[in-house]
């Protein structure tokens, strides 16, 4: 599985351990990448965020495709350009209502078969995008080792997020490079607001054990 089109600009950021969890909230931007028409969604969130059957099963309670419920992602195929929101287990009556197979999936039952004889007429093996967000729990479980190993976003994504953010990890000096060359965090947006496309992202994790 690959990303969506060659990244037109690489960023790689050192920051300190305790700002993982600020850099994680890239994800809820949206990570891309393409698959073959087809592919089950179970089988495409295994390979997009390194994980296993079991967490996808267990650990991802709610999952929507375009905004539409997801109950069997061993079933359900993609077959066309879309994005793919998942969260681990949410509160309340809309977590109870959205949750895979849960009591409450009757009643919107319907909502998840609206387009699927439009999406069985696409032929099989053609390569389509996908863009996935991750909120809460399933940001949290793995989002850090799959920032260590690199992902694509929109780079106009990341410049809405490093608006938002990055003043506050500037004050740390962390050690940015943009395609190989070391910059300063402060020259981040001049640098990229001149670029369009998508960007690779690989962050890691300062090391504070003097070695």
């Amino acid at each position: 599985m690959t990303s969506v089109s060659e990244p037109s600009v690489e960023i790689k950021i050192t920051v300190a351990e305790n700002r993982l969890s600020l850099m994680r909230l890239v994800f809820g931007y949206g990570i891309q990448f393409k698959v073959p028409a087809g592919t089950r969604v179970s089988n495409f969130l295994q390979q997009a965020l390194c994980t296993d059957a079991d967490y996808i099963e267990n650990r991802i309670q709610t999952l929507f495709m375009d905004g539409r419920a997801v109950d069997d992602p061993e079933s359900e195929e993609i077959h066309s350009p879309c994005t793919l929101a998942v969260s681990a287990a949410m509160p309340g009556v809309f977590g109870a209502a959205f949750r895979k197979q849960g009591t409450y999936s009757g009643l919107r039952r319907h909502c998840s078969q609206i387009r699927q004889d439009q999406e069985n007429r696409v032929k099989q093996g053609r390569i389509v995008a996908v863009t996935v967000k991750c909120f809460n729990q399933v940001a949290a479980d793995l989002g850090n080792e799959l920032l260590e190993a690199g992902v694509v976003m929109n780079l106009k994504d990341f410049l809405d997020f490093w608006a938002r953010q990055g003043s506050i990890l500037e004050k740390d000096n962390p050690e940015v490079q943009i395609n190989h060359t070391k910059i300063h965090a402060r020259e981040v947006t001049e640098i990229l607001c001149q670029k369009t496309g998508t960007l690779r992202i690989q962050i890691n994790a300062a090391n504070t054990n003097g070695g």
